[in-house]
């Protein structure tokens, strides 16, 4: 899996102990069921270096337990979209981390998309709801609006590419024009008009239930944080 990296120019070892002996900043991007397994093989090299984890809910408490009670250490949380550098990464320092430390983590990542740093822990959590996972949710609606535009007639082709299209340019429109999107929902929802019917019939059950979805989302988190 790791040897297409090489056109790139990147060493590549299956290794992981010869990996970190051979930088000084070490990002830890597995699942949190192997991380254990992971730091431990790893542990004895890494004390003096910086730790960048891209592990959802595990905190910096925990990782420390799993290498050095004075680890420095930064948590992470990106979303998909930084593979087209168009991403939002969640940025949190621990205690211990230095100026040079944080520098040097933002200058790498920054390529990738939006920096969003957190003085709160807790707050990743949030970020992964809204930014890691908000873009399966943002697909859910493309889908919605693609298969009603499909069950009335138009083909796939022109349903998906009037419904990407609507949602690229509303996102442009949004922030060239500088308009906040309830001021944008009032200037195409016209007293009686179309859209206005629609929203109506929309808003009464649907944010209450996406608020409990959300909130859904936060209690398994919370739940994968034990």
């Amino acid at each position: 899996k790791i040897q297409y990296l090489k056109k790139y120019s990147v060493k590549v070892t299956t290794n992981n102990s010869l990996a970190v002996s051979n930088t000084d900043i070490i990002f830890i991007a597995v699942k949190p069921s192997v991380v254990k397994e992971v730091t431990f093989e790893i542990s004895g090299l890494i004390k003096n270096k910086l730790l960048v984890s891209v592990v959802a809910t595990l905190s910096v408490k925990k990782l420390k337990a799993n290498t050095h009670k004075d680890q420095r250490i930064i948590r992470i949380m990106p979303n998909l979209p930084v593979a087209y550098n168009k991403g939002v990464v969640g940025f949190f320092a621990g205690n211990n981390i230095n100026t040079q430390d944080e520098v040097r983590a933002i200058k790498i990542l920054s390529s990738l998309g939006t920096i969003i740093k957190l003085k709160n822990e807790q707050k990743l959590d949030i970020i992964t709801l809204v930014s890691a996972c908000g873009p399966a949710i943002v697909s859910s609606f493309i889908e919605m609006l693609t298969n009603y535009a499909q069950e009335k007639g138009l083909s796939k082709w022109v349903a998906s590419n009037a419904v990407m299209q609507t949602f690229i340019g509303t996102l442009d429109y949004l922030s060239q024009s500088d308009i906040s999107p309830p001021d944008f929902i009032q200037s195409v929802a016209t007293k009686g008009g179309v859209t206005e019917a629609i929203l109506n019939n929309l808003s009464k059950e649907f944010k209450k239930n996406f608020a409990k979805s959300m909130e859904k989302g936060l209690i398994k988190i919370k739940t994968l944080n034990k």
